[in-house]
């Protein structure tokens, strides 16, 4: 193995041979920021929306964690309620999204669990079974919004968004209403 020391001056990189150090970075790519002594600091990147999934079929947990993650959000699982109702960490998330027929505690148990655990966060019930009392028992339980499975792509995410910026909700027309139960609580 040779050292690179003993080849010719003009076969070695120096530090410097090409001009200034540089990120190889376009300026316009970086954001930042001047402080006060002058130099530039490069900002965090923005907090991402952190959603908890619950549900116990393996394949629709593993579909919409990969969903949401595709749409920029950061995503936690859980494979039933009860681990999401005695995690320690239940009440960290900006959004739930729940499925309503689970092994063990329902969808709607898990979310009336959560709100007398004093946990505020928007609630979306995922279901394939809807009955014809379904909104008035997510209402009573906290939920904001149910949404009918099996076409979640588009609707998913937008009640996702919309849980979280109400405000965002009342402009966009893109969800589809036929697809989405909106729940008043009862008072």
């Amino acid at each position: 193995m040779s050292d690179l020391r003993s080849r010719p001056a003009s076969s070695r990189i120096e530090p410097g041979q090409f001009g200034a150090r540089t990120t190889g970075y376009p300026a316009k790519m970086m954001d930042t920021c001047q402080t006060g002594s002058g130099h530039a600091e490069i900002d965090p990147p923005a907090k991402k929306p952190l959603i908890y999934v619950v549900d116990d079929d393996h394949d629709v947990l593993s579909s919409l964690r990969f969903l949401l993650e595709a749409e920029g959000f950061d995503v936690r699982t859980f494979r039933n309620g009860s681990a999401l109702l005695w995690s320690s960490a239940r009440d960290g998330a900006d959004c739930l999204v729940v499925d309503y027929k689970m092994a063990g505690i329902d969808g709607l148990e898990l979310a009336s669990g959560l709100r007398g655990r004093g946990v505020a966060t928007p609630i979306v019930l995922i279901t394939g079974y809807p009955d014809d009392n379904i909104e008035a028992k997510a209402g009573s339980a906290g939920v904001r919004q149910v949404l009918l499975k099996p076409n979640l792509q588009d609707s998913l995410v937008e009640c996702v968004r919309s849980a979280i910026n109400p405000d965002l909700a009342a402009t966009n027309s893109a969800v589809k209403q036929s697809q989405i139960v909106s729940v008043k609580p009862l008072r």
